[in-house]
């Protein structure tokens, strides 16, 4: 089988380079595709399916035997780190692995679904495009979705967070986020509640279920109620395991409980927890610092 060379991020202008990978790949016989981090959309489906990447709306069949170069450029530096961190769970070896992949995306909510589903843990089927690959994959997200669909950007309390019942209303939220870097696309999943999940240090601290008034924002912030709620023994599992795999130590883990099983929505590396002292009885920050200095005595 003929290997493959993707190489990633070249400058336009550095004839220089792609002239001397050129010459270099013809020697091992190897074919060269330059690709660039902001033409990538990532598919993260719900279930078993492995992710996908798509560059200018055409799947790119990467397999564990190509090689693949990533260079740095700090133009899109937040989708190339998304990219990486995709080839990762894909089992690809590339060039700068380790400086790629400690981006601060692994944090944000933008990446979890891919970080998640290495993990084993369940998301609701989600797409990623940038502002200028969107275009190139809106009828495969039209068609894998559905309307109603989820729009979200990097935000906290529900304030980037939208839901799209129409192509029309697709559009215009996305023509309004075009100076963002990554936009995140999702299926709604019908709900009248979720579980937010405090742990800290691996430990759950507590969980409330919050009950939308429109059944879509669960967030306290936008007027949610919420009360104490015990976790399943899988749910606490999920949980911790979630805050553990995206590098937090303390995080708010949104769970809704759906006909597929409890799918995780967020990981929150600064969960509000504003709502949380009054629905579940003891005050959440006294919990965490009482493990805290516990465990820093130990």
């Amino acid at each position: 089988m003929k290997q493959r060379l993707y190489l990633i991020n070249n400058k336009v202008g550095d004839a220089s380079f792609r002239d001397a990978v050129r010459l270099v790949a013809r020697e091992h016989g190897t074919s060269v595709s330059f690709l660039f981090a902001n033409r990538f959309a990532f598919h993260c489906p719900r279930g078993r399916r492995d992710v996908s990447l798509y560059h200018d709306g055409k799947r790119v069949p990467f397999r564990r035997e190509d090689r693949v170069f990533v260079r740095a450029w700090g133009a899109h530096p937040t989708a190339t780190a998304l990219l990486s961190i995709v080839l990762r769970s894909l089992g690809i070896r590339f060039v700068d692995e380790r400086v790629h992949v400690s981006h601060g995306i692994r944090s944000s909510k933008l990446a979890h679904a891919f970080i998640l589903k290495e993990a084993g843990i369940a998301s609701p089927n989600t797409w990623v495009a940038t502002p200028r690959s969107f275009p190139t994959v809106r009828a495969r997200i039209e068609k894998d979705l559905r309307f109603p669909l989820v729009v979200k950007t990097k935000g906290s309390k529900g304030k980037c967070v939208w839901k799209c019942d129409t192509r029309a209303a697709l559009d215009a939220r996305v023509a309004k986020l075009r100076k963002s870097e990554l936009i995140l696309f999702q299926e709604y999943v019908p709900n009248e509640s979720d579980i937010r999940a405090i742990v800290f240090d691996g430990a759950l601290i507590g969980g409330i279920e919050r009950s939308s008034k429109d059944g879509f924002y669960n967030n306290i912030a936008k007027g949610a109620s919420a009360r104490l709620v015990p976790l399943s023994r899988e749910e606490t599992r999920i949980a911790k395991k979630a805050a553990h795999v995206v590098g937090l130590d303390l995080a708010g883990v949104d769970i809704v409980r759906s006909a597929h099983g409890p799918l995780v929505f967020e990981v929150n590396k600064a969960p509000d927890i504003s709502g949380f002292n009054d629905a579940a009885g003891f005050n959440i920050a006294e919990a965490i610092f009482r493990r805290y200095l516990s465990r820093a005595r130990s």
